[in-house]
């Protein structure tokens, strides 16, 4: 009898459980969707505006992205304070609306190759500073925005048209950072907080010519940093090469170990430090027979970019990691990196696939670095064959 009855108690007390668990899962059910965990390794999509005529914001896979950042606002003309960008509102306001939706934070990027003509001159002034820091916070209530990322290319140094400063744009540059932390938090407290990232170059910051050794002022006030660990070689070098190497090798120094590393001794942390990555690659024509290493001198001019999408689509490659004769496929291990090469046109591409893409992700959560970006969404396929490798790799 007593055991009987306590059978009979823990069984009204299971159904009472599991009356009380449908209630809460029809409850949660019905919630809004929560945000994407924080500790989960980020994955940044960035998405230019002028990738929005073939690839619209409803074709963005966000529910694979913690963060879109839509690329750029930049200066109205020379000297100019105000920045627009080539998209309109609606279409704007569209795209954090469908983001928003999956969880995912969008943040508006200032600058890029292109548009950080300015910024030396915008840092260098208290008023211009207060007028940069107040368009920010603009752009940030007009478009329901969850922060803003900087692309100067590059504080110190130059880049494509932009003026710089090699003695004070870094310690400006921190000036400017700590108006826009202080303007943000005020507006925004709490879990409306906003976030500041900055995409940097594979050096750390410089002054007068040398990468600083300690940045740790820069460290509270950003999020993350974004390190663009592509374009190593190009139209620039005298040999082809690896676009974006993950490893360093005796013919190339620079790759996203090594990047990694030098932004690490300069003070930031593993968990602020996003690695970059490319969804597409470079070409140019041999001016010699490549064989097993893809370290070649090329003609002049003869240097071309592709996307992983139009190696797809335009017949180059098959599969992922078969391609098409007289096209070859060759996987360099020593920089991670695949290329391909046609021995009848002497023509080279390096680039990123998802064997690549997905030890890549690998490196960044063995290490507990922040997360990935990538530039850029919409040159993936349509079933996103790059993004699928890259979270693969992200989770161990």
């Amino acid at each position: 009898m007593y055991n009987r009855a306590i059978k009979r108690a823990a069984m009204s007390l299971l159904c009472f459980v599991a009356i009380l668990s449908c209630i809460f899962i029809g409850t949660a059910s019905a919630a809004p969707a929560k945000k994407k965990s924080s500790k989960s390794p980020v994955v940044i999509g960035y998405y230019p505006s002028w990738s929005a005529g073939q690839f619209t914001p409803s074709e963005i896979p966000f529910k694979r992205l913690t963060h879109v950042h839509f690329a750029f606002a930049i200066p109205q003309g020379p000297g100019s304070d105000e920045w627009k960008f080539e998209s309109s509102d609606d279409s704007f306001k569209q795209l954090v609306t469908f983001a928003h939706a999956a969880g995912t934070k969008v943040l508006l990027s200032y600058g890029g190759w292109g548009g950080s003509q300015t910024f030396s001159g915008i840092v260098s002034s208290a008023a211009r500073r207060t007028k940069f820091v107040k368009n920010a916070l603009g752009f940030v209530k007009k478009f329901n925005l969850d922060g803003i990322d900087i692309d100067w290319e590059y504080p110190g140094s130059a880049g494509n048209t932009n003026d710089f400063n090699a003695a004070h744009d870094t310690d400006n540059f921190l000036l400017l950072l700590k108006q826009l932390r202080k303007a943000l938090d005020a507006r925004y407290k709490g879990s409306k907080r906003k976030e500041i990232t900055a995409a940097t170059s594979m050096d750390p910051w410089s002054k007068n010519g040398t990468p600083l050794k300690d940045l740790r002022a820069f460290v509270p006030l950003l999020d993350r940093v974004g390190i663009m660990t592509y374009d190593v070689y190009g139209s620039w070098s005298s040999t082809t090469g690896p676009n974006s190497p993950l490893n360093t090798s005796p013919e190339n120094s620079l790759a996203i170990t090594s990047a990694v590393k030098a932004w690490k001794r300069a003070g930031f942390p593993a968990k602020k430090i996003i690695v970059g990555v490319a969804f597409y690659g470079r070409g140019a024509t041999a001016s010699k027979a490549m064989s097993n290493s893809q370290y070649v001198p090329f003609n002049a001019g003869s240097s071309k970019e592709y996307t992983y999408k139009d190696l797809r689509s335009q017949g180059i490659l098959a599969t992922s990691t078969k391609a098409v004769a007289p096209w070859v496929r060759h996987f360099d291990k020593v920089s991670s990196t695949p290329w391909l090469y046609n021995k009848n046109t002497k023509a080279f591409i390096s680039y990123d696939d998802p064997v690549s893409l997905k030890l890549k992700g690998q490196f960044v959560k063995r290490n507990g670095y922040a997360g990935v970006m990538i530039w850029e969404v919409s040159q993936d396929t349509a079933s996103s064959e790059l993004l699928v490798a890259l979270r693969k790799g992200l989770r161990g």
